[in-house]
């Protein structure tokens, strides 16, 4: 690299960076390198069997490299982590801690990815998730729900809870006779019901405690008080629910989305939410479909207070949203970092 191509590479570094420190900014950035100090005794030789791991938007190590930057492995995996390809197949002969696919570590007897709850043979678990009675409408051995592209499963438990309330949602407005909305309703599918009462009864269908049990105020308020927000509008999930400000109330509507729209770049850009409303005077009420589009110009898309997620059991979805950090073999993989905020997706 050139001496004027590197200044400006750092130049632009340099203002990234500014940009995701508040309230400070980055001067320099210095490209020089000095040799690492040693103890009295110590040879001052680098350590040659130092590698850093390169993750994908699956944090799935698909490139090492050593302590001078050359490529030593690269790997090419199928959608549930088989490997089709890679650079050298003698690479992990004797390298432990061995992290491959969603950087997990690949036993080295078995040759199975640890998951913590269980072990996974690409495209299956060997065991079944020992949530598997939450479940019954899908194999206990699958992995991401059959999902992989977008998903990860970080211990070998399974994301289903969204996806169990979705479906209970879903029966609402299957059942729904044409007019069951009804002010402080909590009814079953088929009954009375309001919006919160509804998403009430979804997010225990999820396997979640009553939300109206422990807290306090009217039924949007203690969902919320029950749930955390979704900062990242691309983080948005099916499952997740979606508050509305009325002209009457602040957050006085709630629904729960069913389904996410996203352009051709990933960027979310839409959802369809289950909610419980309308007017019963005029004969057609209760649970219903509803889009909601980003920026808008109908009544739901400019109400839009935010997102928020109920679901306590862990897990982690990578759609074109924020990923954790990573830890493998002393390097920190950073996450990608997005500015497009829930906040923002109503104006």
């Amino acid at each position: 690299i050139s001496g004027d191509s590197l200044q400006l590479r750092m130049e632009i570094l340099a203002d990234e960076l500014s940009k995701l420190i508040p309230e400070d900014t980055i001067v320099n950035i210095g490209n020089s390198f000095e040799n690492i100090h040693t103890l009295s005794g110590d040879t001052g030789t680098y350590e040659d069997e130092l590698f850093f791991y390169h993750g994908d938007h699956l944090s799935s190590n698909q490139m090492i490299t050593d302590i001078n930057a050359n490529i030593t492995q690269q790997i090419l995996y199928a959608p549930f982590g088989e490997i089709l390809t890679e650079y050298n197949a003698y690479w992990h002969q004797g390298k432990i801690p061995d992290y491959q696919f969603n950087a997990k570590e690949k036993d080295e007897e078995s040759g199975l990815y640890y998951y913590s709850a269980r072990y996974y043979n690409p495209p299956t678990f060997i065991s079944r998730d020992p949530l598997f009675e939450k479940y019954p409408f899908m194999s206990s051995y699958s992995y991401c729900a059959n999902n992989p592209v977008i998903r990860v499963d970080p211990d070998g438990r399974d994301w289903r809870q969204r996806q169990m309330a979705v479906e209970k949602a879903k029966e609402y407005v299957a059942k729904n006779s044409g007019n069951t909305y009804a002010l402080g309703g909590r009814g079953n599918p088929g009954g009375m019901t309001d919006c919160s009462g509804m998403v009430s009864r979804t997010i225990m269908a999820g396997g979640e405690p009553d939300p109206y049990t422990n807290h306090t105020g009217r039924g949007v308020e203690r969902i919320i008080q029950a749930s955390t927000p979704v900062e990242n509008v691309n983080d948005i999930e099916a499952g997740n629910v979606m508050v509305f400000n009325t002209d009457k109330q602040k957050r006085g509507h709630i629904g729960l989305i069913s389904d996410v729209q996203k352009d051709s770049d990933g960027n979310t850009i839409g959802v369809t939410i289950i909610d419980s409303g309308g007017d019963p005077e005029s004969g057609k009420s209760g649970p219903r479909y509803t889009q909601v589009t980003f920026g808008g110009k109908k009544y739901w898309d400019k109400k839009i207070e935010g997102v928020y997620k109920w679901d306590t059991i862990p897990d982690t979805t990578y759609e074109g949203g924020t990923l954790p950090n990573v830890d493998v073999e002393a390097q920190r993989i950073p996450s990608t970092l997005e500015n497009n905020r829930i906040n923002q997706i109503g104006e």
